[in-house]
């Protein structure tokens, strides 16, 4: 997931490799990475909300 820098109502946004509008929360250290993701539900207004993967160190 690439997130935008925008801010909306507490939440930045971005889009899936599939243009799936997705949300959550504005994090500054998110804008513009790519971040591995898993859909949680659908927002009110349509947009997905997410929860970040952590990534796995394996040795």
């Amino acid at each position: 997931m690439l997130f935008e820098s925008d801010e909306k109502d507490g939440y930045m946004h971005g889009f899936s490799k599939n243009y799936v509008k997705v949300r959550t929360p504005y994090d500054p250290l998110l804008v513009n990475e790519i971040v591995p993701v898993k859909f949680v539900s659908i927002s009110d207004s349509g947009e997905v909300d997410i929860e970040e993967i952590p990534e796995i160190l394996a040795h």
